[in-house]
């Protein structure tokens, strides 16, 4: 911010310091800017709660984000707070929830461990993102971002896995991973596209789809039901909510690219930094 108004909040944390943007955030700024700060992490959403004694500028990832701003969560007591997010991609929908319940409307940080920041965005705005000042910015005959920043050492920059589109005024959209793109009997399909498609149907609070091979290649596509979908499901066989949502992805995929295998779960298994344990995941659909 030009005007620097996030310098005069507290900071405080539910990253930690052993990842890379919690070490930047949680750490090395307040030391070198001579900010106050929250000694203890924020562990559980509750803990907001007990932030109205002074202005926060709280440090999140994503995942964070949701927990605290479930279904049913109600205004928090907070002066004024600026949150920012990194670590994952902020939907405009959670974020718009955000600022409902926290009076903010989260600023998203992109970058990776490679290259520290590379753009910002408040999504209230647009879904583009604005590099920084010290990043330059281009996109590779694969259509990925390349960055040149002070931060890395390459002369020729550093290549990331993003899918990137970048507009005439140097801001530029995320088209999702490179390694998103999968081939299934020959077809190539976006897991992001078909994440999108089944977070549309308004029945779901979570979820990821994940490419699998055994015999065969298939998708499979694990889900955390929301109280719409809980409630709409009430009562029915598991071979039934399979087929409505099969049934539901057949409007705009054709049928060899629809998941094979389904599963329902109260969490997606996350690790500490918010990221998905695609692993783990996988792990559920293996025989």
């Amino acid at each position: 911010s030009s005007d620097l108004e996030f310098l005069k909040r507290r900071l405080c944390s539910t990253v930690s310091q052993h990842h890379i943007y919690g070490l930047l955030f949680t750490v090395l700024i307040p030391f070198t800017l001579g900010l106050p700060f929250r000694r203890k992490r924020i562990e559980f959403a509750d803990e907001f709660r007990a932030l109205d004694d002074d202005s926060y500028m709280i440090i999140a990832v994503p995942a964070f984000l949701k927990r605290t701003v479930q279904e049913g969560m109600e205004k928090l007591p907070l002066h004024d707070p600026w949150i920012f997010t990194s670590g994952g991609l902020l939907t405009p929908e959670l974020a718009k929830r955000t600022d409902e319940v926290f009076g903010f409307w989260p600023l998203e940080v992109y970058g990776s461990t490679e290259t520290s920041g590379i753009a910002w965005r408040q999504s209230r705005q647009g879904l583009e993102w604005t590099p920084f000042d010290n990043a330059q910015i281009w996109k590779n005959e694969a259509g990925c971002l390349v960055i040149k920043s002070p931060y890395i050492r390459d002369p020729a920059g550093f290549a990331t896995g993003d899918l990137v589109e970048i507009h005439d005024d140097g801001r530029f959209i995320l088209k999702g991973r490179a390694d998103s793109i999968v081939k299934i009997e020959e077809k190539r399909i976006s897991l992001p596209e078909v994440e999108a498609r089944l977070a549309a149907c308004d029945l779901v609070s979570d979820l990821c789809v994940v490419a699998m091979e055994d015999r065969r290649q298939y998708l499979a596509a694990a889900l955390v039901l929301n109280s719409a979908g809980r409630a709409q499901f009430a009562g029915k066989e598991k071979f039934e909510i399979n087929r409505w949502f099969h049934d539901y992805l057949m409007q705009y995929f054709e049928n060899v690219v629809i998941p094979k295998k389904w599963r329902f779960l109260d969490a997606i298994p996350m690790d500490v930094q918010g990221k998905k344990k695609k692993l783990e995941i996988q792990a559920l659909f293996k025989e």
